[in-house]
């Protein structure tokens, strides 16, 4: 079924309905604000837990985990009031008993506990306890917590090469993936500050060999996902020797179509960030690589920091990337596109990225006006509690981007008003560390005295 666009609802607007509610059978649930969203919270089935969202005039719950159909929710006022659920698809699955429950208002909402700061030392053996698996012979991570500009957790787990037994450290150095994108998206943002191009550039002015489907699209379309560019990993076959950015623009050449009207969509587009790369070098008369060691590594000292060329550049302390395989794990580092640079061939460590995380607070790499313009929504995405910037995915108070390929799940999370930054770098496939990090911030988010 297809829905309107759904928002977080605000508690404001749900401000008469707020309060704990229980069904005979299904005991009490809270409908309350947490982290200035609402919360759908279950007291006896935890898994039934989600935010509060608005669709057109109606309101939904969106469930954290798959655990069922999503159920509308209706409020009815009365002394007390009432809260009934139904399927969004009235011929759903029947086991989704929405229809037979049936909530009173019993109370308000619960205050939130004032909680004590957590300590340093008690967070980091938190942080060690979500990161065990892992620690020992196995692919690794690192994990930095920076707060106010310095480092109050900074770990190391695991292997950066299995085969070879190296252990990972502060230095280690992974494949970004598109964590590469916000560097890349800085590149563009420099050159637009020395007048060498304009964000509103057609992509063509810069790239004629494109086709004629091609020409509304510009630099902004690219950096925000609005483009509509054709994906270019639909023609690359597994078995393909690796492709580069370069190859990218002749693969699109050949494709005179893009997904929709430029400007009048999102969809997540590796082919448009390998594209600003090729702009990049076009508009400074530099190889990518070396415009980014150049403006942004060398000046900002991050010195371990490449956008790596095979035969060209090394990466020292390189993590390898692996992938399960059975009760073992198999190197799966390279694929067929790992080569190209724009949307994701940069690798950096934690050491490294502080310096970056550094550089995003002040003058000295980019403008202020060209910060806020990385930082600000310019687009919805196809989650309707993020939006996106220039590289930046943008959800509530946090700025954030993970990066996945072959072999590597990476996260990096500003919270830039509260001076937090969690990054959290790994070398396997699987699982995402997104949600790890939000728990690693929230062992310095809660409490009073904190960031």
């Amino acid at each position: 079924m297809q829905l309107p666009m759904r928002q977080l609802a605000s508690p404001s607007s749900l401000s008469p309905w707020l309060g704990r509610y229980r069904d005979p059978w299904f005991g009490e649930i809270s409908i309350c604000e947490r982290d200035r969203h609402v919360r759908f919270d279950s007291v006896k089935s935890p898994m039934m837990t989600g935010d509060v969202m608005r669709v057109g005039e109606r309101l939904l719950v969106d469930w954290d985990q798959t655990v069922d159909e999503e159920p509308w929710l209706t409020f009815t006022a009365g002394k007390p009031a009432t809260l009934t659920m139904a399927k969004i698809d009235p011929d759903g699955d029947f086991s989704s008993d929405y229809e037979d429950l049936h909530f009173t208002r019993v109370g308000d909402c619960k205050a939130a506990p004032r909680t004590a700061p957590v300590s340093d030392a008690h967070a980091i053996a938190q942080i060690d306890q979500l990161m065990s698996s892992y620690s020992g012979s196995v692919p690794g991570a690192s994990v930095l917590v920076l707060r106010n500009g310095k480092p109050v957790a900074q770990r190391s787990y695991g292997l950066a090469d299995v085969e070879q037994r190296t252990p990972v450290s502060p230095a280690t150095n992974y494949r970004l993936a598109s964590v590469t994108k916000q560097f890349t998206a800085a590149a563009i943002l420099l050159l637009g500050e020395s007048g060498k191009l304009r964000l509103d550039d057609p992509i063509r002015q810069w790239l004629p060999e494109l086709p004629d489907a091609t020409q509304p699209v510009t630099i902004r379309h690219l950096l925000t996902h609005t483009g509509g560019l054709i994906d270019y990993e639909d023609f690359v076959p597994d078995d393909a020797p690796q492709v580069r950015d370069a190859d990218v623009l002749r693969l699109l050449a050949s494709q005179n179509r893009t997904y929709f009207k430029p400007g009048s969509s999102y969809r997540y587009s590796n082919s448009g960030y390998a594209l600003l790369s090729l702009i990049v070098e076009r508009a400074s008369g530099q190889r990518f690589a070396a415009f980014l060691r150049e403006r942004i590594f060398e000046p900002l000292g991050m010195n371990s920091t490449v956008a790596f060329e095979d035969g060209v550049s090394t990466v020292p302390g390189r993590a390898y990337g692996y992938s399960a395989a059975g009760d073992s794990w198999a190197r799966t580092d390279q694929s067929s596109t790992s080569a190209v640079l724009g949307d994701g061939g940069i690798y950096s460590s934690i050491d490294d990225l502080a310096k970056w995380d550094a550089a995003l607070y002040d003058d000295r790499l980019l403008r202020k006006e060209s910060r806020e313009l990385a930082f600000k929504a310019a687009t919805h995405t196809d989650n309707p509690s993020v939006d996106y910037g220039f590289g930046w995915r943008i959800t509530g108070e946090s700025l954030w981007h993970s990066g996945e390929t072959r072999g590597f799940r990476n996260v990096i999370i500003r919270y830039p008003e509260r001076k937090l930054t969690v990054i959290v770098l790994t070398n396997r496939n699987d699982p995402e560390p997104y949600s790890t990090a939000i728990d690693i911030a929230r062992l310095f988010l809660s409490g009073s005295g904190h960031p």
